[in-house]
C-alpha cells in the first residue's frame, strides 16, 4: 500500500491508505477528474489497486472506460468518488495533474 515512506496520517481511516498524491492543478469541465469530483488540493488516498504513485498510470490503462474507486481526502474529510478513466479531449486519461506527497 502507500504507507510505505509516508508519514501517517489520522484522517484517512485505518484501511484506507495514506495520501500519495494531491491533485495539483483544476481539472477541465469535461475531464474524466472533474466528471468524478476531484478537485484541487484532494489528497488522493486510494485509486484502484496502486500501490505507489508511479503505477498511477498503469492503473488508469487497465481501468480504461471502466469504474475505478478513488478514495480522497478533502479539506480533512474522507471522500469517496467513482471515476471512469478515458479518453477526452486532452490529454490522458484522467485530466488532472497530480503532484506526489
Amino acid at each position: 500500500d502507500w504507507r510505505r515512506n509516508r508519514h501517517i496520517n489520522e484522517q484517512c481511516s485505518a484501511r484506507a491508505p495514506q495520501p500519495a498524491a494531491a491533485a495539483a492543478a483544476a481539472a477541465p469541465a469535461v475531464s474524466p477528474a472533474a466528471a468524478a469530483g476531484l478537485n484541487v488540493g484532494d489528497q488522493i488516498c486510494k485509486l484502484g489497486e496502486a500501490l505507489e504513485v508511479t503505477d498511477v498510470s498503469r492503473v488508469l490503462g487497465e481501468f480504461e472506460g471502466r469504474p475505478l474507486r478513488l478514495e480522497v481526502l478533502r479539506q480533512g474529510a474522507e471522500e469517496k468518488l467513482e471515476l471512469v478513466p478515458q479518453q477526452w479531449s486532452g490529454a490522458g486519461l484522467l485530466g488532472c495533474q497530480l503532484r506526489p506527497l
